[in-house]
């Protein structure tokens, strides 16, 4: 878990959309083959369609989500030993319930352990009792512009005096920017100001015309 303390809260939104990588276990409900559940589990893989379960905090409604590598890490009989690599959003209870439902055999999420975010890897994290009981905690902080750039996210550099247009919420183009931007339409950025370092979030906005813009998601200043 990535936690975001005062104004780097304002990245949550960046950093909630990174991919997820998980370990788990799943439990079937009756025997079946390895090369059975290997089969079935190659038509899991890529763009699959869920409805989220009942006990969840959004709508019942189907949605599509990117299943990057799923793979099985071992078998016995009814437990399955399985990581996965997929999009922001996916349940991976109702992956185990529809995997099982194809196999025929029924399945359940007995346990599961979530190993990276993006780019940042469990070997990485510190555990709440040893953040408890470390003199000095204030080591574990990470600057939100290191944040940033391990996410993966590109990096704009504005000219000077666009700031204002940043507080103001204005949309910034190429005519604003010191560095070329290459980021696909609907794809976040960090937009820099030489002076104050990380000012703002912005996303990618293809309009008419093939023009670029970027539009302001988040001011951090």
């Amino acid at each position: 878990m990535i936690i975001l303390i005062d104004k780097s809260t304002r990245v949550s939104l960046v950093l909630s959309s990174l991919l997820k990588e998980y370990e788990g276990v799943m439990v079937l409900h009756s025997p079946v083959s390895k090369e059975s559940l290997e089969s079935v589990i190659e038509n899991f893989k890529g763009k699959i369609t869920q409805v989220p379960p009942r006990r969840s905090a959004v709508s019942r409604k189907p949605r599509t989500r990117k299943i990057v590598s799923l793979e099985v890490t071992g078998f016995s009989r009814k437990k399955v030993y399985f990581r996965v690599v997929c999009e922001a959003g996916t349940y991976i209870r109702k992956l185990c319930h529809d995997i099982g439902v194809a196999l025929g055999s029924g399945a359940h999420l007995q346990d599961l352990r979530r190993t990276r975010i993006g780019n940042f890897h469990i070997s990485e994290a510190v555990s709440l009792q040893e953040f408890e009981k470390s003199k000095t905690p204030e080591r574990y902080l990470v600057p939100v512009e290191s944040v940033l750039e391990k996410a993966g996210i590109e990096k704009l550099v504005i000219k000077e005096g666009v700031i204002k247009k940043i507080k103001n919420g204005t949309p910034l183009d190429y005519s604003d920017v010191l560095t070329k931007f290459s980021a696909r339409p609907e794809r976040f950025v960090c937009i820099y100001d030489t002076n104050n370092g990380v000012v703002a979030l912005g996303k990618t906005r293809e309009k008419s015309g093939g023009k670029k813009v970027v539009l302001i998601e988040r001011v951090l200043l």
